[in-house]
């Protein structure tokens, strides 16, 4: 039902950010029921601990709006926390608004935020094709061990890379910063 939201490539963990950090359990044969977002607390604990060591963490901002339909029985099980992410708790299904980069610390979720936004600028101002697969944000900081990705509608991440596309596409991201530039 539910794709991880993170993975791992050498010293580099990967997080989708979007829908899928909801979290879903089976409930029987077809039954399925939203238990919590990525990542928990000891999850959080765990990333925090692998950047602390000199790992790389790169967000993919997955395009589209970060929701996810559920029905009502669905929601209906859910835990509280989740259930209070419906904009409105009695739509048959229901929208959940997933919060976008609410597990990272504020000035890196703001970066990450305003990253997003100048993403969204450049898709309002330019036709898909126009643009590079992947905008890449450019941080003022070369060690900074935390980047943001944005594909284009055109271009999805999800499970169709090699390992070593992926390792290449982190080595990019994460090269030293010798230009300004948004996109790679």
């Amino acid at each position: 039902m539910n794709t991880s939201p993170m993975l791992r490539s050498g010293n580099t963990t990967v997080v989708y950010e979007g829908p899928r950090r909801l979290v879903w359990r089976r409930t029987g044969a077809t039954g399925w029921v939203p238990t919590g977002l990525w990542p928990n607390a000891e999850q959080a604990a765990e990333l925090a601990l692998e950047l602390n060591r000199g790992g790389r963490l790169l967000v993919v901002l997955e395009p589209g709006p970060h929701t996810v339909q559920v029905m009502a029985e669905e929601l209906a099980a859910a835990p509280l926390g989740i259930r209070a992410l419906a904009e409105d708790p009695d739509a048959d299904p229901a929208e959940l608004a997933i919060p976008t980069l609410n597990w990272l610390p504020e000035a890196v979720r703001e970066r990450g935020i305003r990253f997003r936004a100048e993403s969204g600028t450049l898709l309002d101002r330019y036709p898909p094709a126009l643009l590079p697969r992947l905008l890449v944000e450019q941080t003022a900081d070369p060690a900074c061990p935390v980047r943001f990705v944005h594909p284009m509608p055109a271009c999805s991440l999800t499970g169709s890379l090699s390992g070593n596309q992926l390792r290449q596409i982190a080595n990019h991201v994460f090269r030293s910063v010798t230009e300004g530039a948004l996109v790679a």
